[in-house]
């Protein structure tokens, strides 16, 4: 490629991420609900000099907590800062993944790629986002981005290029952003080795020397604020063991079946035309893929059908949200994941004879294989498959891959890019003028001044009205408790927290960090409570449903619960004795002292 048409596609991308910034930006759901208002507050309280895991909980190794920190510091803890923070994350994750793309796809492919890549996370709902603030945390692109530099790294070994500085680099970015792409990275450093005996002492020395600085930054963090309260924090203080996604179900299992037969389907479909090219150079292979195409769809409809909420009557606004389930970004992706690791599978029983494009793939694939784990067959939220929003990235990079791949190597170069573009494209158009247009325009959003710069709320929650009334009748030095989600309202308002605890739901917190919430509101009681109308305020110990792992039982879903409803957090009944309604909204009420 000549550097004038790398200039041309580089500035295509950017005006794409550009539009994606400005159509997102400020954007929030709610002030009083949600995680962008949590990570925000906890933001807010590390520019003050309070220390994740010791002052204030943080579910994820600190690396992008200490990223945005920083960042705010130079530029002020407003809405504003944090979301162009955001927007150069994001920016740089779509520059990776542009990196990865020319090294993967044809050139006609690539900008379809990135601009699927651009649609999907500027139109996402909290799983991965890209520009946008409504992302469940700062620690996923991080963890994305070190991923990419890693993948990048080893796509040069593989091609017999050095790449051990990238390598270095995305591993310890992966490992001190989130435990998955820990995970992830090494385990593609671990495959690196395996493919190149003749260099395992260079690629085991790199695995032990990450090992080593990873090592030792988690044990610097743990020296200030104590090893078990880095443990709880890290492991997401009891969320990330009530449930084994890797443990197979009945309806976990239908679900991948159900993936399956999309993929079946879609490839048949899309190659039917060329049958006999496709025999002669799959076989048998291709043949049972089109046997279990049209059942395999039939499967997918029934499961959909199965999973989807049908509340009568099916309104037009329901009709949209059914089609944003149906289509939305990890239905759309979990043909691919499933895909993905078949041929990863495929690939790793035959790694020693496998050719470059093949070793090529078994890399590609290796991240986002190993990172499914934690959704094979459910989630903590949900008992069925799923692919995990820190996969996203890597599946839509992997899809126009496979794809592509899977037709020329019948020899249809041609209708292979194509083909691979139209599915991409169609997709793109599908998202943006589709049911996800409403989160590009401004007509169901609020503009709100607030003490902390200028955000827009969704329909207008009734936050709003929290934070005026919250701003108004407290000052600076003042206090405020959010639950069962905690940080947007003191982050809006520019007000402190007084409790270790961010979010009262779905977490098991150990008795000790509700022990300390409890005294430390007993020492500094908050001016006002912003609560939900539920019973404990919305509050609960554990995510609230079924969802307990059922290992070694083979069950249809998991039924135990995954919650305890007789643990109720020890500030709840202080608050109870405590407090009085000066506030009631629709969905949540302000507490204020008796």
């Amino acid at each position: 490629m000549s550097s004038r048409t790398f200039r041309r596609d580089a500035a295509f991308v950017a005006l794409l991420s550009l539009a994606a910034a400005y159509a997102r930006w400020l954007k929030l759901s709610s002030l009083a609900s949600d995680d962008p208002g949590m990570w925000l507050n906890q933001v807010a309280r590390a520019v003050r000099g309070e220390l994740p895991y010791r002052d204030f909980s943080w579910n994820y190794p600190p690396l992008s907590l200490f990223v945005m920190a920083g960042w705010d510091r130079l530029f002020g803890v407003t809405f504003e800062a944090n979301q162009v923070a955001i927007d150069l994350l994001s920016l740089v994750a779509v520059a990776l993944a542009y990196v990865l793309v020319r090294m993967l796809l044809p050139r006609a492919l690539q900008l379809a790629t990135v601009a699927l890549l651009i649609a999907i996370g500027a139109t996402a709902l909290t799983k991965f986002t890209l520009f946008s603030l409504l992302t469940y945390s700062p620690s996923l692109l991080a963890g994305t981005i070190g991923l990419e530099i890693v993948l990048i790294g080893a796509l040069l070994e593989v091609r017999g290029k050095s790449g051990l500085l990238l390598l270095a680099a995305g591993t310890l970015i992966s490992a001190w952003s989130k435990p998955e792409p820990l995970l992830a990275a090494f385990g593609t450093l671990a495959l690196l080795v395996v493919l190149d005996l003749r260099r395992w002492r260079r690629l085991g020395g790199l695995m032990v020397a990450c090992g080593a600085v990873v090592g030792l930054g988690y044990g610097v963090v743990a020296y200030v604020v104590g090893w078990q309260a880095l443990k709880d924090g890290v492991l997401g203080y009891g969320l990330a063991t009530f449930a084994c996604p890797w443990w197979p179900t009945g309806i976990g299992v239908l679900g991948a079946i159900a993936a399956l037969g999309q993929g079946a389907f879609g490839a048949t479909a899309i190659s039917f035309r060329f049958r006999e090219a496709m025999l002669a150079t799959y076989g048998r292979w291709y043949r049972w893929m089109t046997w279990f195409g049209v059942p395999g769809l039939l499967v997918a409809i029934v499961y959909y059908v199965m999973i989807t909420p049908f509340h009568p009557p099916l309104d037009a606004r329901k009709l949209v949200m059914v089609g944003q389930t149906t289509l939305g970004s990890s239905q759309v992706l979990l043909p691919v994941m499933w895909v993905a690791i078949l041929y990863w599978l495929f690939l790793l029983l035959r790694v020693m004879r496998t050719s470059r494009e093949e070793r090529e793939a078994l890399v590609l694939l290796t991240a986002p294989v190993l990172m499914s784990t934690r959704s094979l067959f459910g989630t903590t939220l949900f008992p069925y498959t799923e692919v995990s929003a820190i996969c996203y990235l890597f599946f839509i990079i992997v899809g126009p891959y496979l794809l592509w791949r899977f037709l020329g190597a019948a020899g249809l170069s041609r209708y292979a890019v194509i083909a691979t573009a139209t599915v991409c494209v169609a997709y793109v158009f599908l998202r943006i003028g589709g049911g996800y247009s409403i989160l590009l325009s401004n007509s169901r959003y609020t503009a709100l001044q607030t003490n902390s710069g200028a955000v827009r709320l969704l329909d207008d929650d009734g936050s709003a009205e929290i934070y005026r009334y919250v701003a108004a009748h407290t000052g600076p030095d003042d206090t405020v408790v959010e639950l069962p989600y905690g940080g947007g309202i003191d982050f809006a308002a520019a007000r402190k927290s007084p409790v270790f605890t961010t979010e009262f739901t779905q977490l098991r917190m150990p008795d000790r960090y509700q022990q300390q919430d409890l005294a430390r509101i007993l020492a500094h009681p908050p001016a006002f409570v912003v609560v939900d109308r539920a019973p404990n305020y919305g509050t609960t110990y554990g995510y609230k449903a079924n969802m307990r792992c059922p290992c070694p039982r083979i069950v249809w879903e998991p039924d135990e619960p995954s919650w305890d409803p007789n643990v109720v957090n020890p500030i709840v009944p202080y608050i109870e004795g405590k407090y009085l309604p000066v506030l009631t909204l629709e969905y949540k009420m302000i507490l204020g002292p008796r």
